[in-house]
């Protein structure tokens, strides 16, 4: 049953269940988002069990550095996998992305921190493509490119891919306050808890 539309939070219902339990409805387009980008997942994921099983360890012993292991050249290195193994991850990001928007959305057009998020997530999704690409021709490459010390798969992953995540730490930091949770939304929150009490939806305490 819809108890009533909160003036703040204006893409959203509050609902009371049975058990009086309340809760934000989710809105139709992440639904179909996450439907989508779940459905697509199960296809790439499918589609990997029809790649050829390995007939050869994929790594040994390294002949000059013994504590390391060296890549043979197997199933790991070969194109259909790696190319599937970006599919996955792009449709991962994808999840991500619209679960963090669903949290971030306050209204059609969004916030200036949902828009700085989901640029930010464009970013993430360049910086895999990168290493995606350096390490396709690392995997078949004589001499190895280095960047920073690594070589440079290692160094999209560690510059990149480790980093970057910190991007978002700031943005949080930053506009969390203005755009995710602002005192007003709090004293609306709090004037609904106390009007759902007064109509019995919510036990007190």
């Amino acid at each position: 049953m819809i108890i009533r539309r909160a003036g703040s939070f204006p893409d959203y219902d509050v609902y009371s269940n049975a058990n009086n339990i309340t809760h934000l409805a989710m809105p139709r387009v992440a639904v179909r988002l996450l439907l989508g980008l779940s459905a697509m997942l199960m296809v790439v994921m499918s589609a990997s069990r029809l790649l050829p099983a390995a007939t050869q360890p994929t790594a040994r012993l390294h002949p000059d550095v013994p504590s390391l292991l060296q890549s043979t050249g197997g199933p790991t290195g070969q194109p259909e996998v790696i190319w599937l193994g970006y599919a996955v991850g792009l449709l991962i990001l994808g999840v991500m992305a619209v679960c963090v928007w669903i949290g971030l959305r306050k209204k059609e057009t969004g916030t200036p921190l949902s828009r700085r998020v989901m640029i930010g997530f464009g970013g993430f999704a360049l910086i895999f493509t990168g290493l995606t690409i350096t390490y396709a021709r690392y995997t078949g490459a004589a001499d190895v490119p280095f960047f920073g010390g690594f070589p440079l798969p290692t160094a999209w992953m560690i510059y990149g891919m480790w980093l970057f995540p910190l991007v978002f730490v700031g943005l949080y930091m930053a506009l969390f306050d203005r755009w995710v949770l602002t005192e007003d939304d709090q004293a609306r929150f709090q004037e609904l808890l106390e009007e759902n009490r007064r109509r019995g939806g919510l036990a007190d305490g």
